[in-house]
């Protein structure tokens, strides 16, 4: 208690005043602090939150070979004859060789064999048969630079195909019959190139043309799509 001495009259009068009468400032002081310290408490909660959630967060499948052609370039591939971009894809042909091929340019990769293989591919015309169903030959593959050193075959079904219809192919990198000097280990994680192949039975000369776009190896563990 605050104590005020004043003289009345010639006689000292003692009065006493409350504390809270002195001390009101300090407490509005003392909640202003209360209230920064409380958001800043606030903020760092909200900031542990987030940083928790993209820990938890899964990260996005990552793209080990890509090529979609909406560059209107042919994007380094070539063919049996020819290559050209047609609205934003690949049209490959061949003309008096035994087969219609597709070859992309040498990529170094390391895939995985959960790794998952996909791409769209029709074949426009082919003289030598009646139907694509008669192209027994038909494979997409990674291979090696060097012949012999490993070749990843994947079969198609071109089995219920018409011309110029348009077939979206996907499977797993493990789907793939291996063969050639590397181990299959050590081919995964060399540099290779993609390729197409149809022909007929006998590999017979023929004038021929396909369309191929959006083939991608994406990562499919540990990752959202």
């Amino acid at each position: 208690m605050r104590v005020l001495r004043q003289q009345v009259w010639g006689l000292v009068a003692t009065v006493g005043l409350p504390a809270c009468s002195l001390s009101w400032g300090t407490i509005a002081h003392d909640a202003g602090v209360d209230g920064e310290v409380d958001a800043e408490r606030e903020v760092d909660a909200e900031r542990e939150v987030d940083a928790e959630r993209a820990l938890d967060a899964p990260v996005r499948c990552a793209l080990v070979l890509h090529y979609d052609w909406n560059d209107g370039t042919p994007q380094g591939w070539t063919a049996s004859t020819a290559v050209s971009n047609v609205g934003g894809a690949l049209v490959f042909t061949n003309e008096g060789n035994g087969s219609l091929q597709a070859f992309g340019p040498e990529t170094p990769s390391v895939l995985a064999e959960t790794d998952s293989i996909s791409f769209s591919v029709q074949i426009d015309r082919y003289s030598s048969v009646t139907a694509p169903s008669q192209l027994v030959q038909s494979f997409f593959a990674l291979e090696t630079p060097f012949p012999g050193d490993g070749s990843l075959q994947f079969a198609l079904d071109v089995s219920t195909l018409a011309f110029g219809q348009r077939h979206v192919y996907t499977f797993p990198v493990s789907a793939g019959t291996f063969t050639g000097s590397l181990t299959r280990a050590a081919f995964l994680g060399d540099v290779k190139f993609a390729s197409l192949l149809f022909a007929d039975p006998s590999f017979s000369s023929n004038t021929s043309a396909g369309t191929v776009d959006d083939i991608a190896i994406v990562q499919t563990v540990d990752c959202a799509p």
